[in-house]
């Protein structure tokens, strides 16, 4: 397989390109604190931002359980909480950890470069 270089702010050629996705400045690097989240749009989505203790992540803001904006919930230690009926997510991963949700959440590619917050979408 060979070497994907890496270009235009941390994504690969392969990302921007054969995807057909774009990189989209979201936020400043110090814009939200640890721990917090933020409702971004782009393109028509709905996306949490979420800092972390390790950097950020992004999500589909929609809770798949019935379909609530998951920017109104809460975040600690790396988890997302869904305030209408308490389903968890792992930010990292978008991985269902607790309540009534099925299914897990959809997440997308972050860099951090420049300063700035970059989403892939």
């Amino acid at each position: 397989m060979p070497e994907v270089k890496v270009y235009s702010r941390g994504f690969s050629v392969a990302d921007l390109f054969t995807t057909g996705k774009k990189n989209y400045r979201v936020a400043e690097l110090d814009e939200i604190s640890i721990n917090e989240i933020k409702l971004v749009k782009v393109k028509g989505k709905r996306i949490v931002l979420c800092r972390g203790e390790e950097g950020y992540y992004a999500l589909n803001d929609k809770c798949p359980h019935k379909g609530h904006s998951l920017s109104r919930g809460v975040m600690i230690c790396n988890t997302l909480t869904c305030i209408m009926h308490g389903s968890q997510f792992d930010v990292k991963t978008g991985g269902r950890k607790a309540g009534p949700a099925q299914k897990d959440v959809e997440k997308y590619k972050v860099v951090e470069q420049d300063g700035g917050v970059y989403i892939l979408v």
